[in-house]
């Protein structure tokens, strides 16, 4: 009864001692530039980043790293990545040596595609976009400018405009949501600050009641594909006017010496902007 004791501790010893090296062997590591090793399942191996589990987490987070702070990847079955930038591929992938194939390891061939693979949003990740376009309306700064788009992100854009409004420089800045940035015509709506309107006299009399509103602006434009990287854009806006420019045009509109032109409470754009 000893003896057959005996033979089971060392049965169960055995079972723990190999499941302990299964254990190492089941884990991935990600060794950084800064000499930190982490033990993880990594999941993918993108563009600009890594996805990878936390070994002793695996149903836990999904954490992301960046390649130009990671040094080597070291698999499970021996095979490694080394980086050496943010977007770096793969520079080594040796298969395992002989000693590290057993029945364990699994073969190129049977390892998850995923890992070895880019996700599709990452083969075709959107590249930051520049405009300068020259037109006509409020996001151009006047009856005649230029504007300076930039889009960091597909769907958003930043825009600054500045051109001549008849009595000065006007100016105006903002944002564009791009509804539809993959078509060919390309809804958007806009919001911005700056001139909105100008009174501009035209004899010695009426130059006392020059004037120029800054304001928060609306609208929306339509974005025209020309070619792969230009675009006509055409739309429209509704000014909010400041309630002091208000008053003074109240005044000109009331001075029987004066003859005003309606204040449009819509007004257009139009303009050709080249991508950079």
């Amino acid at each position: 009864m000893l003896n057959i004791r005996l033979e089971l501790r060392k049965v169960i010893a055995l079972a723990i001692s190999l499941a302990g090296s299964v254990t190492m062997l089941a884990q991935d590591i990600i060794i950084r530039k800064n000499g930190d090793n982490i033990q993880a399942i990594v999941r993918e191996v993108g563009i600009d980043d890594v996805r990878y589990k936390r070994f002793d987490t695996p149903n836990g987070p999904t954490y992301r790293l960046k390649k130009s702070e990671i040094s080597m990847i070291r698999y499970e079955d021996g095979s490694r990545d080394v980086f050496n930038g943010a977007s770096t591929s793969v520079e080594d992938r040796r298969q395992p040596s002989v000693n590290q194939r057993n029945d364990y390891v699994y073969s190129r061939q049977q390892l998850p595609a995923s890992r070895y693979t880019y996700p599709e949003q990452y083969e075709e990740q959107y590249p930051k976009k520049f405009y300068l376009g020259v037109g006509y309306g409020f996001d151009y700064g006047g009856l005649f400018g230029g504007k300076f788009e930039f889009l960091p992100v597909k769907h958003f854009g930043l825009f600054a405009g500045a051109g001549y409004n008849l009595l000065s420089i006007g100016w105006n800045a903002g944002g564009t949501l791009k509804i539809l940035p993959d078509k060919k015509v390309s809804p958007n709506l806009m919001l911005m600050y700056g001139y909105n309107a100008v009174i501009v006299g035209i004899n010695s009399y009426s130059k006392q009641y020059e004037k120029t509103s800054y304001g928060v602006t609306v609208g929306a434009n339509f974005d025209i594909k020309i070619g792969r990287k230009n675009k006509i854009s055409a739309g429209f806006f509704v000014p909010f006017r400041s309630s002091e420019f208000q008053e003074v045009h109240d005044n000109a509109k009331n001075d029987p010496n004066m003859s005003l032109t309606p204040l449009l409470p819509i007004t257009f754009c139009v303009g050709f902007n080249f991508g950079l």
